[in-house]
């Protein structure tokens, strides 16, 4: 439940969240769009944080920068 927190919160929160747990990476596919919408709107807002790694048709890919 955690986690999932990550795919609803503001950017900033999803973020900070993701840090504390040790996430590298967070995708977006199918199942999160459908179930959270607008996250992928929401983490292309942080493009030095979480930067997009790879997008095509069926999923996102964010990496999650450690925190300095």
């Amino acid at each position: 439940e955690q986690v999932r927190a990550i795919f609803d919160e503001p950017a900033l929160a999803a973020y900070e969240r993701a840090v504390r747990a040790g996430i590298n990476y967070v995708l977006i596919g199918p199942p999160e769009r459908h179930a959270h919408e607008g996250v992928e709107e929401r983490l292309d807002g942080l493009p030095d944080l979480m930067p997009l790694l790879f997008r095509n048709g069926t999923i996102s890919i964010y990496g999650v920068r450690a925190a300095r």
